[in-house]
């Protein structure tokens, strides 16, 4: 990995994650009777959003799509900002920038579809899962190896933390390693 990368990384302060294709596989299950769709969420996904929480990084789910499941996902988790049915995607973001006192150069994004293109072109520094189109793929600093929905989210958030040199404090936190010093 360049070292450019590697720095802008380390700058980190905010992650922001799309949600359907990133923290999901993308698919929404629909059923007779039921009022919404199911999304189903990875376990390992969600206790990154803890780590990176640790390592001092804020976390916020933006989604285009209204979903009652994700709030109940982020308030399980303790996500800073979790907003659903947003048409600009921009313009939120920006709020939550400046609510946080955080310039995009200090913000990653993970997105995974041509909606999130916008950002991921603004962020300091934008990741996809590897299942996203080409033309994001081309355009971000960072390709998983997990897919959506499979530990993509978690997998940026330990380089994150990593590039950050947190890695040792997060470990000591979760009971990985004696205390650090």
């Amino acid at each position: 990995m360049e070292n450019g990368t590697l720095l802008r990384a380390k700058k980190i302060s905010l992650l922001i994650s799309d949600v359907d294709g990133v923290l999901t596989d993308g698919k929404l299950y629909y059923g007779p009777g039921m009022s919404g769709h199911m999304k189903a969420f990875h376990v390992r996904d969600g206790l990154a959003v803890r780590m990176a929480q640790t390592a001092g990084i804020h976390i916020a789910f933006v989604s285009a799509k209204e979903s009652s499941v994700l709030h109940k996902r982020a308030d399980e988790l303790g996500v800073d900002f979790c907003m659903d049915g947003v048409k600009d995607k921009m313009a939120r973001v920006g709020e939550i920038c400046d609510t946080l006192h955080v310039s995009w150069d200090e913000t990653a994004a993970i997105g995974d579809d041509l909606v999130d293109m916008p950002i991921l072109r603004k962020a300091g520094f934008s990741a996809t899962v590897p299942e996203a189109p080409e033309d994001i793929r081309a355009i971000v600093d960072f390709v998983t190896t997990h897919p959506g929905g499979n530990g993509a989210f978690r997998e940026l958030v330990e380089f994150l933390i990593r590039s950050r040199g947190k890695w040792e404090e997060v470990l000591a936190h979760f009971g990985g390693m004696h205390e650090v010093r």
